[in-house]
């Protein structure tokens, strides 16, 4: 048989994905499964947006448009990055892509080389340095704790940075922490970043929308003008807007990047689907109430897992500033027994346990960074969240 590309051999599967198919195949077989693992609004997708693609259909809007998208959904975008604070992107600058994730793919595919290192923030997505592995470049991953919320100190992004530093991926609010970097934060960051001006760097914000407390997201590319230069905006309808399946992601950015990434799609990728991008239109021009309405209720459930997990105290609990996830410091449960006596030696441990005794599904800490913690999903109903904490609890008052 023909060998297999060696990329392959650069970066291992998503941890996400398998414990999401676990936790289906379990399901399938009649098991009662909180499944905590998934980063998919529970709610369905607003009205306007879906008459918006029933009204595509009728027009017949079903061809391709271009590859970078129609200039019906790019003047959308334009007009949501300008109600951000961003400058009023031309045409050419904005790129719209099948989904935030192959549009970031083939981000760093144009901006990338074999041997290249790209700092990312960590705890990180998981697929963040995964896109960077398999294109033959090393993620180096920069740690937080929860000491300082998960965001990670501007003197160790600098002290990381080497000649080798092609990019700089930055997620706020964060996937898998819910940390938000602020103006202050933002500034001080760029402050570092201003310094070597041969980084990329990309603002993945995919949860822009979704802040609490009263906090509001900013970009960097508004708080650093000065950097625009150099940073591409990166965004989307599925977590917001609750339109995962409709696979509408966008950028925006300098137009030697966005040049390169259009050029870079017409060969692999192909155009945005017509309908999706019907409904994104809709969704992003729309009332914003439904956002509004999601992002309270986020926030609801959010403390509702604080006060529930919170009669566990070997769970170190960091409240989430923004996106829909939960990240558990379980260094207390560690080194615990099983009623079998088995020993919770790390949380991929901790999550299979989880899910054979309460039958429960997060995502354990190793897929993002951190083997001593662990990543829960509040995209999900309350019932769903009540029966999960509950065995959560369950299960680890059950430890020894």
């Amino acid at each position: 048989m023909p060998e297999l590309s060696k990329c392959l051999d650069y970066f291992a599967p998503s941890m996400i994905g398998e414990v999401f198919n676990l936790a289906t195949r379990l399901a399938a077989e009649g098991h009662t499964i909180y499944d905590l693992s998934s980063g998919e609004p529970d709610f369905d997708t607003d009205a306007a947006a879906v008459d918006a693609a029933h009204a595509a259909i009728d027009r017949g809007d079903t061809k391709y448009t271009e590859v970078d998208g129609s200039a019906g959904m790019k003047a959308a975008v334009r007009r949501k990055f300008a109600a951000d604070g961003h400058v009023s992107y031309p045409d050419d600058q904005i790129v719209i892509g099948n989904g935030g994730k192959p549009l970031l793919a083939n981000l760093l595919m144009t901006l990338l080389n074999p041997g290249d290192e790209v700092i990312i923030p960590g705890p990180c997505w998981t697929s963040h340095p995964g896109m960077v592995q398999v294109l033959g470049a090393t993620a180096r991953i920069i740690p937080a704790t929860a000491e300082t919320g998960y965001k990670a100190r501007p003197d160790d992004i600098r002290n990381a940075i080497t000649a080798k530093t092609k990019a700089f991926i930055l997620c706020s609010p964060s996937n898998p922490t819910g940390a938000v970097l602020d103006t202050d934060a933002l500034r001080k960051l760029a402050d570092v970043l201003k310094d070597f001006p041969d980084i990329w760097i990309v603002a993945d914000e995919i949860y822009s929308e979704l802040t609490f407390d009263g906090r509001k997201h900013v970009s960097l590319a508004v708080v650093a003008p000065e950097l625009a230069e150099r940073i591409i905006t990166v965004n989307g309808v599925s977590k917001s807007y609750a339109m995962t399946g409709w696979r509408i992601g966008y950028a925006a950015g300098p137009k030697p990047v966005m040049h390169g990434l259009r050029k870079l799609m017409g060969q692999i990728a192909g155009s945005p689907s017509s309908i999706s991008q019907a409904a994104a239109i809709a969704a992003l021009d729309g009332p914003q109430d439904a956002v509004s309405e999601r992002r309270e209720i986020y926030q609801n459930r959010r403390d509702a897992v604080l006060q529930q997990l919170g009669a566990i105290p070997e769970l170190g609990l960091t409240q989430p500033e923004g996106a829909f996830y939960m990240y558990v410091d379980c260094t207390g449960v560690l080194g615990k027994k099983t009623a079998d006596g088995s020993t919770i030696k790390s949380s991929i441990d901790l999550a299979r346990y989880f899910l054979e005794h309460a039958g429960v599904a997060v995502v354990p800490g190793e897929a993002f960074g951190s083997e001593k913690s662990f990543r829960m999903s509040f995209a999900t109903s309350s019932q769903v969240l009540g029966g999960a904490c509950e065995g959560i609890v369950r299960s680890c008052q059950d430890l020894s």
